[in-house]
């Protein structure tokens, strides 16, 4: 796969309403020899995913407006414009917006292939702005997250529930029930043994040309995700709740 320069203006690059959030992708692993995903997110203030791994991917974000807290296997690590955080490939993390304005970064994940997750997952953005409340699939979210190697542990920070056999204990997880949010989406996790997420079977990426789709092989879909109610909008509450 050949690699040509190129420039994106603020206004290009495929846009998506994805999980209460607008994703640009700036660079695809179709323009990086699938070495690369660089893509703008804009987050809604108080937003936070559900506590997950990437078990192929690094992750990176370059702060360029507002403000997060990001937890990551012990660590707490609080950003503003400018900062740069780095998530490894394996380790559960998530993080929190700040309250007071939308987070906008540039997140970049090594190899590439998450924009193949943000395009199975969101919609296409009519606007380039953050997209109007709308509840998620959560069925759908699970399938989708086992394809691309994403491995769902849990509810966002501040919002606990009953014990689930793969959430996080101890100091991390004293941390994440510590965090005074409050504005996330909510997350309704499972707490029986037989709903645990099985890990996704992700083959070992096979040198630095590898694109995305050779290294993902589906795996069964998690009965969890079925009956999770995560809400992405800031305050709403578990589907049933």
């Amino acid at each position: 796969m050949s690699v040509h320069p190129f420039v994106r203006r603020p206004d290009e690059g495929e846009a998506y309403w994805f999980l209460g959030n607008l994703v640009t992708v700036k660079a695809a692993g179709a323009q990086t020899g699938g070495r690369l995903t660089a893509v703008e997110f804009v987050n809604p203030p108080g937003f936070a995913p559900p506590l997950h791994r990437h078990q192929v991917e690094d992750e990176m974000f370059y702060l360029l407006s507002g403000t997060a807290t990001f937890y990551c296997d012990d660590a707490v690590l609080t950003a503003a414009p400018g900062d740069f955080v780095l998530l490894p490939a394996g380790l559960p993390h998530t993080f929190v917006v700040g309250p007071d304005e939308p987070l906008r970064v540039l997140q970049l994940t090594t190899p590439a292939g998450f924009e193949e997750y943000v395009a199975e997952v969101g919609v296409p953005a009519v606007e380039r702005r953050l997209p109007d409340p709308a509840p998620i699939d959560p069925a759908a979210l699970g399938h989708a997250s086992a394809r691309h190697g994403i491995e769902l542990l849990g509810p966002p920070p501040g919002q606990p529930t009953g014990p689930a056999p793969n959430r996080p204990t101890g100091q991390y997880r004293d941390r994440l029930q510590r965090s005074e949010t409050g504005r996330g989406p909510s997350w309704s996790w499972p707490a029986t043994p037989e709903d645990r997420l099985p890990h996704p079977r992700v083959r070992a990426h096979s040198g630095p040309g590898a694109c995305a789709p050779h290294r993902r092989v589906p795996g069964p879909a998690p009965d969890a995700a079925t009956r999770a109610g995560w809400d992405p909008r800031p305050g709403r509450p578990a589907r049933g709740q």
